[in-house]
């Protein structure tokens, strides 16, 4: 089974252009991981495989 936060988190940096001013080779370092645990932490929740914003 997927991770809905993890695959949120990635489309989350997507859509928001969070990365857009760093370079390609170092974009790959970010660890999404721990982006999605705080993500998570800090005003997002998942039920059922839908992300809600807590805010």
């Amino acid at each position: 089974m997927k991770d809905p936060e993890l695959e949120y988190t990635y489309q989350y940096a997507e859509e928001t252009g969070l990365l857009s001013s760093v370079p390609s080779t170092l974009e790959k370092y970010l660890d999404y991981e721990a982006f999605a645990r705080d993500l998570f932490l800090e005003g997002y929740s998942e039920y059922d495989g839908h992300v809600f914003s807590d805010h």
